[in-house]
């Protein structure tokens, strides 16, 4: 008895595997093996007490509907202005610092309905920091570093038609072969907002009304 029920078991969870991955593919029947994005990616984040706006975008390429690889490029649309940079001279008394950096990012999506999208990224960067600080006596120096991150997120898409979606989520970014200046100001979490473009796909979308279906 154990035996038959076990054996019905086994053979239902393999149905609705099957069914499942037909479904899967069934939604991404209608979609191009390759297709190109362009994403508007933004990012705020709480560096030295203070919110830093980090703006960017991203272009790549997403394959078979749920993996997208590409390129981003990032920079702060704000000055981080701190007063902990005591690693370099106890007397220095702020600073106003800048990060620039370029990733190379991978994205899976996990879940696609007609109107949400869950996905997670990774994003490999390299990129600079750079500014100004000055001294207790009012002597100014510039700084200029070089560094490495890691950034893992999760973000939830809501279409907003066919060829755009509003994306938003959280995540944590790490610098490595940082000076030890600078890890406690970027090594922090981020909250994400992202508008997603396809171009392509809305020019497309004009004149042939099939495409405004796919999801």
């Amino acid at each position: 008895m154990k035996k038959s029920l076990l054996t019905a078991l086994f053979l239902l969870a393999n149905l609705l595997s099957a069914f499942g991955q037909e479904i899967e593919r069934n939604k991404k029947s209608d979609y191009p093996f390759v297709k190109p994005e362009l994403i508007l990616d933004g990012r705020l984040t709480l560096i030295s007490n203070e919110g830093a706006r980090l703006g960017g975008f991203r272009v790549g390429v997403e394959m078979n509907r749920v993996n997208r690889f590409g390129i981003g490029f990032y920079s702060f649309s704000n000055g981080v202005r701190t007063e902990s940079l005591n690693e370099i001279s106890p007397s220095i008394i702020s600073a106003n610092l800048e990060l620039n950096y370029t990733s190379l990012y991978y994205e899976r999506v996990w879940l696609f309905t007609k109107k949400y999208e869950c996905s997670s990224a990774l994003h490999l960067g390299v990129g600079t920091v750079s500014g100004s600080y000055e001294y207790a006596n009012g002597t100014i120096g510039n700084y200029n570093e070089p560094v490495q991150l890691t950034e893992v997120s999760a973000t939830l898409y809501r279409h907003l038609n066919y060829f755009m979606s509003l994306g938003g989520g959280i995540g944590y970014r790490q610098t490595r072969n940082a000076p030890n200046e600078l890890m406690h100001i970027y090594n922090s979490p981020v909250v994400i907002i992202k508008l997603r473009i396809q171009p392509i796909k809305a020019l497309r979308g004009i004149w042939n009304k099939d495409i405004r279906k796919r999801y």
